[in-house]
């Protein structure tokens, strides 16, 4: 393997060929079952999309034109486009693009398209109730370019061909997240009737995601859980996002084995490297015996570190190398241990501002940052309350 040179490689070109792969695979399908898994796949990415520019830029509420454009363009640009704004008028944006993201594989898949038009119409449709994408020119088509129209007002989409979509409170949108979320449920319980008996025997948890604001947050679990990626999870203190660790561990190819919770903010910061690495016998007054720490426990698995800002130093340097190398060793211990374990972690406070106060390395933040999910304050969903306070009665 030394002798091959991957450096060409970049993200964004493993991808196209991914996708385009992908599209090979499915070929045997018919087309009509590769756009159908194409449209499942963009919208369910559309809205993690969205959430992120969101987050990055603190937006509550329905995003404008300008917003509306600045993302679909940085979005589309940033994985290998040159897309551009042509024009805006009453109830439509036009955009077009010289560069297919898709490389000139496109041509043999005009399938892709599909993509572009539900990723655009899927975050059109949410955040101006109704969407309606015409593609009047494809690179895919060997047009030489692509002119995409996204008509927001039904007026203004009348006698436009094109796919329609709308806003997710339409009655085929909630069967779709009551699928979703029914999904999501019977792989938890799944992987909690799997635990001991002690653990068991207890009520499997439950998500409850009646607002918008929490079926966001599943919809970007669906996407999030299949990567490999780490996870940051913020939100105040009782919103769920333990309950959300589960969730993206259940729905990931690591269900099957150990989910370990932790909670670093509890755990006295002269104990907390034990806790998570382990020791070695005599590695310190009281070891009498080799320890397994909370790595070693959930190999192959997922461990959630809430509360993660609570580490100290030292243990954020061992928890860094963990992340970088996939290896450790024990407090004490000489012997390289090599994990595999997928980290969540959580806060209720900003990282980011541990970070400026220098109380948190830098490093570690960007290892952790890799997806980030916002679970919604109470008083931003309160379809939620009354089955809440429901499910604290009954227990």
């Amino acid at each position: 393997m030394s002798g091959h040179d991957f450096s060409q490689i970049s993200p964004v070109f493993f991808l196209q060929t991914f996708i385009l792969e992908l599209m090979h695979a499915c070929e045997q399908e018919g087309g009509d079952y590769c756009e159908s898994l194409i449209e499942r796949i963009a919208k369910s990415a559309g809205l993690y999309f969205e959430q992120t520019y969101r987050d990055e830029y603190q937006r509550i509420g329905e995003l404008g034109n300008e917003e509306y454009i600045d993302l679909i363009l940085a979005l589309k640009n940033h994985i290998g486009g040159n897309f551009s704004l042509a024009s805006v008028e009453a109830g439509t944006i036009t955009v077009v693009n010289s560069r297919c993201p898709f490389g000139d594989g496109v041509t043999n898949f005009p399938e892709l398209c599909r993509m572009t038009s539900s990723v655009f119409g899927g975050i059109a449709a949410r955040n101006f109730g109704y969407a309606k994408v015409e593609i009047r020119q494809s690179i895919a088509k060997q047009n030489g370019g692509c002119e995409v129209c996204i008509h927001t007002r039904r007026d203004s989409a009348v006698d436009k061909p094109g796919l329609e979509y709308r806003r997710e409170d339409q009655p085929e949108e909630k069967q779709e997240m009551a699928a979703l979320h029914s999904r999501i449920e019977e792989r938890m319980r799944n992987v909690w009737w799997s635990l001991p008996k002690q653990h068991a025997a207890k009520p499997a948890p439950a998500i409850i995601a009646k607002s918008p604001a929490m079926q966001k947050v599943l919809q970007q679990v669906e996407v999030i859980a299949p990567t490999k990626a780490t996870v940051l999870i913020n939100g105040e203190t009782g919103v769920g996002k333990e309950l959300i660790a589960r969730a993206i561990h259940a729905m990931s190819d690591r269900g099957h084995k150990p989910f370990v919770a932790i909670n670093c903010g509890a755990i006295p910061e002269s104990l907390i490297e034990s806790a998570l690495f382990g020791h070695e016998k005599g590695a310190f007054t009281g070891a009498i015996e080799v320890h397994q720490g909370f790595f070693e426990r959930a190999e192959g698995g997922t461990l959630f570190l809430d509360e993660v800002d609570a580490l100290s130093p030292a243990a954020q340097t061992r928890l860094l190398r963990v992340i970088q190398e996939g290896e450790m060793e024990r407090v004490g211990g000489k012997h390289t241990l090599h994990v595999d374990v997928r980290i969540v972690s959580a806060s209720n406070r900003s990282l980011e501002q541990h970070v400026e106060q220098g109380s948190f390395r830098q490093d570690l933040f960007y290892r952790l940052n890799v997806v980030r999910l916002w679970i919604p304050p109470l008083e931003q969903r309160p379809e939620d309350l009354p089955h809440l306070v429901q499910l604290i009665l009954k227990r």
